[in-house]
Formats: C-alpha cells, sequence, structure tokens
C-alpha cells in the first residue's frame, strides 16, 4: 500500500512541474515569472512610521484615533448621539422590558413557600432563569 502511494506521488511530481527544456524557454519562463511577481507584489510601504501618544499625531493603532470624526467629546468611544442607531426611549424596547420585568415579579412570587422548606437549589435555579 505504501508503495503504490510513493508511486501515485512521484507519478504527479512528474505531471506537476514540467522544465522548460530550450533557452528561449527558460527565458521565458523567466521573463513571464518576473512580470507576474512585479503585478501581484503590493506597492511600496510608506517611508516613515506614523506615531500618536494619547491622541496627538496622526497614528492608526491609537485608541483615541479610533473615535468618530464627529463625536464631539474626544473620551467618548461612542458614535455621535444625534445620529445614533439605539433610541434610548422607544417604546418597542420600553415593551420588551416590561415583559421580561413581569415575567420575574410572576417568578419572585414562587420564592417564598421555596424560602420556608429551605430549597436551595430550586431558589438558585429561580433567582437565575432569566
Amino acid at each position: 500500500l505504501a508503495a503504490a502511494g510513493l508511486l501515485g506521488a512521484a507519478h504527479l511530481a512528474q505531471q506537476a512541474f514540467v522544465a522548460p527544456k530550450l533557452r528561449g524557454e527558460v527565458a521565458a519562463a523567466l521573463a513571464a515569472a518576473v512580470l507576474a511577481g512585479a503585478i501581484v507584489a503590493p506597492g511600496p510601504a510608506e517611508a516613515s512610521l506614523k506615531y500618536s501618544v494619547f491622541g496627538f499625531g496622526e497614528g492608526v493603532s491609537d485608541v483615541y484615533n479610533q473615535i468618530d470624526a464627529d463625536q464631539p467629546n474626544p473620551y467618548n468611544v461612542f458614535s455621535n448621539p444625534k445620529d445614533k442607531m439605539y433610541v434610548q426611549d422607544n417604546p418597542e424596547y420600553i415593551a420588551k422590558k416590561k415583559i421580561a420585568c413581569d415575567e420575574s415579579f410572576k417568578r419572585l412570587q414562587e420564592l417564598p413557600p421555596l424560602i420556608k422548606t429551605r430549597q436551595a437549589e430550586n431558589v438558585k435555579s429561580l433567582l437565575t432563569l432569566q
């Protein structure tokens, strides 16, 4: 079985790369490789690094430069309040929270009998249910 695997691998290796035999083919292959490398290669990096300390400078990795440009408070990491997506007083959010609170209050009504009978695990599971 191992010998068959080695023979198969050797057979695939022979088909994977065929070396050029003539000098003209070698030159053409070398020119094609250089041209492909020049096209695919990334552009040169900037000559100088940019540093920033506590927001002074133009460094990209500085925490203070990752804040939105239109944020009035330079120490607030959140978006500008005038065009934020989350509106705190949205009735949809308030309705969901009221439903969750009502469910919690119903569960709390079941606590006194569990406390009287000293069922600690059931009290813990009831309080950590939500």
